[in-house]
């Protein structure tokens, strides 16, 4: 939806994560956001935030996971 491409791109445009390493860390961390019912705004943004902090989108991805899966 133009929601989703929304959030996507403002992610990637005001933090250091790259539209690929979204779509690695989303691979890791979706299924559990979904499950718990988590935002698709706080996914991109906890990522996004992690990406700022030097990590790339498969690290974030699964750290983010780990996190929530706590």
């Amino acid at each position: 939806s133009t929601k989703t491409l929304d959030v996507l791109l403002a992610t990637t445009t005001k933090t250091a994560q790259s539209f690929e390493g979204l779509a690695y860390g989303f691979s890791y961390v979706a299924p559990t956001a979904a499950a718990l019912n988590q935002p698709l705004t706080t996914v991109a943004a906890a990522l996004g935030n992690l990406a700022d902090a030097g990590f790339d989108g498969s690290r974030a991805g699964t750290g983010l996971n780990q996190i929530s899966l706590k």
